[in-house]
């Protein structure tokens, strides 16, 4: 009798470990994947502003931060429009001419969206 209590308690001990460890790797999946989605999330914002009530077309930028979303141009994922001329994704930042900016001047912006809503196009004028 007491041999047969023994093995109950080590089987019931060996399946509590086992139920323990699947809730455990059920737990870290699904943490796993609430993180890749917010990763994902966080690739297609728009890096400046996240959430706005109210018309994203009055913002101004300086020309610092112009030239800066030039630099960071494959990060943002969309093509950048300046007086006219565009920076595409695939522009090789270190020997592109970018003199033409005015560093101290104030530049207003458009953004050119896709039907998804992802934005392709920022005009700076």
């Amino acid at each position: 009798m007491n041999e047969s209590t023994n093995d109950f308690i080590y089987y019931a001990t060996w399946i509590m470990i086992f139920i323990i460890a699947l809730g455990s790797a059920s737990f870290e999946l699904d943490h796993q994947q609430r993180y890749q989605a917010s990763i994902q999330e966080v690739s297609n914002m728009d890096y400046r502003l996240f959430t706005t009530s109210g018309s994203i077309e009055d913002e101004t930028y300086s020309g610092a931060e112009v030239l800066q979303s030039i630099q960071r141009i494959q990060k943002i994922g969309a093509n950048i429009q300046v007086e006219g001329i565009t920076f595409t994704q695939s522009i090789d930042i270190d020997n592109t001419d970018v003199s033409m900016i005015n560093l101290k001047k104030s530049y207003r912006t458009k953004y050119v969206r896709n039907t998804a809503g992802l934005i392709t196009t920022i005009i700076f004028t």
